[in-house]
């Protein structure tokens, strides 16, 4: 049985794997590929966190801090490893394995609260 938390955190980095899925890019050619890889090298392979509680979350990369309330979320999306939250300033992309049970558990339940059900 599932419970919810007062809060969830974790930090992060991004894999190639997720970043792939969250940009719905489902190409299998080695020189693509390999392109597709130096873009994530360069640009999001680094370390990121994540916070949230009933009133919102906060998400932390190398720009700086990002915080939100939950009125602030204008779309997510779910794909196969990743959930994307999307505010009008940004987006962030949670990867699954990133968080237990519990902790998907309450963030889906926030997000259900918050008018986005999956």
């Amino acid at each position: 049985m599932q419970h919810f938390t007062d809060s969830i955190s974790c930090d992060f980095q991004l894999s190639f794997e997720d970043w792939m899925d969250s940009r719905d890019i489902h190409e299998t050619d080695a020189k693509t590929l390999k392109r597709y890889r130096a873009d994530y090298v360069s640009f999001n392979a680094e370390p990121r966190s994540f916070f949230a509680n009933d009133q919102g979350w906060i998400y932390t990369d190398s720009s700086g801090k990002a915080r939100h309330d939950w009125d602030d979320l204008i779309g997510v999306t779910y794909k196969q490893r990743v959930i994307t939250l999307m505010a009008a300033n940004g987006h962030c992309h949670l990867p699954r394995s990133a968080f237990d049970s519990n902790q998907l558990a309450t963030l889906t339940h926030w997000l259900r609260l918050a008018g986005f059900h999956r």
